[in-house]
């Protein structure tokens, strides 16, 4: 999937939350954008909810930095363990949910102790 295709299709999603939150978030509230292209999408979420301040607004670009990681540990272990490994294969839904769990702490970390 083209980035331009990507970033239509997460509008359709993003949109209402965007506007969910520009009309019922309370304005010291902490928004962390997950969905890739995460960077752009932190961008049409802080567009759309204007009436949040900008430094609550953050995006998970960890989240790619640990995606890969996990997906280099995968190949490794396809490589060294071809045989044990046929058929099986990790599901990319489950790693991608892995992933975002690894990488929101040392995200979330410094935003919660800058409020606090």
């Amino acid at each position: 999937m083209e980035r331009g295709d990507l970033i239509a299709k997460n509008i359709a999603t993003l949109l209402p939350q965007a506007q969910a939150l520009d009309a019922h978030a309370k304005k010291n509230c902490l928004v962390v954008v997950v969905a890739n292209p995460a960077n752009t999408n932190a961008l049409v979420a802080l567009s759309v909810a204007s009436s949040l301040p900008a430094e609550n607004f953050s995006a998970l670009t960890r989240l790619d930095h640990e995606r890969l990681r996990g997906l280099i540990v995968e190949k490794l272990r396809e490589s060294e363990e071809m045989s044990s490994m046929q058929g099986s294969g990790v599901c990319r839904t489950t790693l991608a949910h892995l992933c975002a769990s690894i990488a929101l702490p040392p995200h979330s970390h410094p935003h919660l102790v800058s409020v606090s």
